[in-house]
């Protein structure tokens, strides 16, 4: 025994007759229902739980014709699919309903049991593809609706504890500016790392996000390598020092310094690769950045950037996750384990390539390869954007509703400098 659809067909005609030769000749195959009016089959129609998925509507009623009928259902449930019974004289209103997209097929009196049944099931065919298209878009609706849920909630954690982490980690290197005991100073550097380390999830989970919704682009402009590096080396200062690790700069790159690219990003794929060999360096140990140029010409330069430590290195068994989701060599270990995998994509973004050598007590390399365009030499004289200079008499507005924020910009502005309200 066939089962019968999980939906219903509705027939509408003015004739009786009709509708119970319908009702009869099919309902063994269908569930049927019918109604003798265009104005019946539209209340039928909007009580959802009718579940009406074909409607077939015979043209030459009263008040109400069959095309009218199938273009108001539409508005209940646009996916339904709908048939038209029609004349030979009323073919051209079936083709202009068809060639409209109102109707799926049309039928003519008088019309074939068998014929009617195989069009019956086609509509069938076609009104589960509309089902199944319009959960598909509800679902697609509901994930997207979830995805920006998730944006804004990243977005407003990251500035909700960017905040007070930037202004920790802004009186930790103040209170290591001042004079303090030694004990006093160990504190201060702990509270440096730990920001850092903050700073740097929040970025990763950031870029993250953005990865996932398309919306992590490059922004390539003027950059010196010797400037990056430096900022490395601050970022990372304190770090090696409450790890005790020895860090080594490696730079053959010796005339290749102003580069055009995404400063920020191989900055970030720098920090997340240091971090991780800090994480599984021991004590003692060494962490080694080295830089080399691979190729170059007049235009551009490929650079290769690995960074190595002699740590207890992978096990192959386990090299396939590194650049995962969420994924982490040790459970046990901090961190949000999207380092490694914001770093591949990247160094994608750049046109470049990423990979790994690691063998087991022996420690691991974790390399990069990228392509920048070459710069032009700017020491003609000018200042350089990330210069500082001495102003005096100059009023400043402090926007800041953190009391707290208000006070550290206080402490950092120049004494000469003229405060306002704020």
């Amino acid at each position: 025994m066939v089962r019968k659809p999980d939906f219903k067909i509705l027939y509408v005609d003015d004739e009786p007759k009709s509708l119970r030769y319908f009702k009869k000749t099919f309902s063994s195959d269908f569930i049927i229902v019918t109604a003798d009016s265009g104005a019946e089959a539209l209340d039928i129609l909007s009580d959802a739980g009718n579940n009406i998925g074909i409607l077939i509507a015979d043209q030459r009623m009263p008040e109400m014709t069959g095309v009218e009928v199938i273009q108001k259902a539409r508005s209940f449930a646009p996916e339904i699919v709908s048939l038209l019974i029609t004349a030979y004289m009323d073919l051209d209103v079936a083709l202009d309903a068809i060639n409209g997209g109102h109707i799926f097929q049309f039928i003519c009196k008088p019309w074939s049991t068998d014929s009617l049944k195989i069009m019956l099931l086609e509509a069938a065919q076609e009104y589960e593809r509309n089902r199944h298209c319009l959960i598909l878009e509800q679902k697609n609706r509901e994930l997207e609706e979830s995805r920006r849920t998730q944006e804004r909630f990243i977005y407003t954690l990251s500035h909700e504890v960017r905040t007070p982490v930037g202004l920790s980690l802004n009186y930790s290197d103040a209170l290591l500016e001042s004079t303090l005991s030694e004990e006093q100073r160990e504190y201060a550097t702990s509270i440096n790392v730990v920001n850092q380390s903050l700073l740097s999830v929040l970025d990763n989970t950031l870029d993250y996000s953005m990865w996932e919704s398309g919306k992590l682009v490059l922004h390539e402009f003027p950059f010196k390598l010797s400037d990056l590096l430096e900022r490395i080396e601050q970022a990372f200062g304190l770090q090696f020092k409450t790890a005790n690790v020895n860090f080594v700069l490696k730079r053959s790159t010796e005339g290749i310094d102003n580069l055009v690219g995404d400063p920020d990003c191989l900055f970030q794929v720098l920090v997340n690769l240091l971090s991780n060999a800090i994480k599984y360096s021991a004590a003692g140990k060494e962490i080694e950045l080295s830089i080399e140029i691979l190729k170059s010409s007049d235009r551009s330069v490929d650079l290769r950037f690995a960074v190595t430590d002699t740590g207890e290195g992978i096990a192959k068994a386990i090299m396939d996750r590194l650049f995962k989701p969420f994924s982490q060599l040790q459970t046990a270990r901090e961190g949000s384990g999207l380092g490694l995998l914001i770093s591949k994509e990247l160094v994608t973004m750049m046109g470049g390539e990423i990979g790994v050598n690691s063998e087991q007590g022996k420690g691991s390399e974790f390399w990069f390869e990228v392509e920048f365009w070459l710069g032009s030499d700017s020491s003609d004289g000018e200042e350089p954007l990330n210069g500082s200079r001495t102003v005096e008499g100059i009023p400043i507005l402090l926007a800041e509703d953190s009391a707290v924020g208000q006070a550290m910009v206080d402490g950092l502005l120049s004494p000469g400098i003229q405060r306002g309200d704020r």
